[in-house]
């Protein structure tokens, strides 16, 4: 990782690695279902690391759940999502998914 990154996650009380890891996951999530056939158990697998890494920094992501919701059609990819979807993850309760 550049120097200059890592000083700024110094200054920010981020810890390097951490953001290495949630870049690392970040993109092991949208590569594997981007270029490959779509693989629920290890997206979620990265996502949950994700979601600890985020958790460290009070940042809570919207439950997994609601993204086990979209549809995907027979060639990977799903209907196009509305405004109102994305409003829905932005905003849902996570305590209850």
């Amino acid at each position: 990782m550049p120097a200059a990154l890592v000083e700024k996650c110094n200054r920010a009380a981020a810890a390097p690695e951490d953001l290495y890891e949630l870049v690392r996951h970040t993109a092991e999530i949208v590569y594997v279902n981007l270029y490959g056939a779509v693989d629920d158990h290890e997206t979620l697998g990265h996502l949950a690391a994700v979601e600890q890494i985020a958790g460290r920094y009070s940042v809570i992501l919207p439950p997994a759940q609601f993204f086990a919701r979209s549809p995907y059609g027979s060639h990977g990819w799903g209907p196009q999502l509305t405004s109102g979807d994305v409003d829905h993850w932005r905003t849902a309760d996570t305590t209850t998914a």
